[in-house]
C-alpha cells in the first residue's frame, strides 16, 4: 500500500477474517508498514477482544467489525 501511495508510514489498515473460526487477522495500531513482520499481526475475535499478539489492534478495528458483520460476503478489508 505505501509503495502504491495509497498511504503513508503506518496509515491505513488491513484485515482478515476466517469466518469459520471467527478470527480476525489485523494490522497493528501505529506501526509503520516497513518495519512491520508477521509476527507484529493480531488476532481478535469477533467482540474485538484480542486472542493473540504482542500490539495493540488497530484503532479501527470496531469499523472493520461492523463491515464484517454487516457484509457476510467479505473476508477482507483494506
Amino acid at each position: 500500500m505505501v509503495e502504491s501511495r495509497l498511504t503513508t508510514g503506518s496509515g491505513g489498515n488491513l484485515s482478515c477474517l476466517d469466518r469459520s473460526s471467527g478470527h480476525l487477522a489485523i494490522t497493528p495500531s501505529g506501526l509503520d508498514y516497513f518495519a512491520m513482520a508477521a509476527e507484529d499481526i493480531v488476532i481478535c475475535d469477533l467482540d474485538g477482544k484480542k486472542l493473540e499478539g504482542r500490539h495493540k489492534p488497530s484503532s479501527e478495528l470496531s469499523f472493520h467489525l461492523a463491515l464484517y458483520a454487516h457484509r457476510p460476503a467479505i473476508g477482507a478489508v483494506v
